[in-house]
């Protein structure tokens, strides 16, 4: 059995960051990535 301690210090999720080059052309990995991460949002 899990029990959660300390819920009240526990962090939100705010989302995915990502930085990448925007001047260069993405590899299909990285394209498919950026869009399921957009997807998710």
């Amino acid at each position: 059995m899990l029990i959660e301690v300390l819920s009240d210090w526990r962090k939100t999720f705010e989302g995915y960051h990502l930085y990448y080059a925007s001047r260069r052309q993405h590899t299909p990995a990285l394209a498919a990535l950026i869009e399921a991460l957009r997807f998710r949002g």
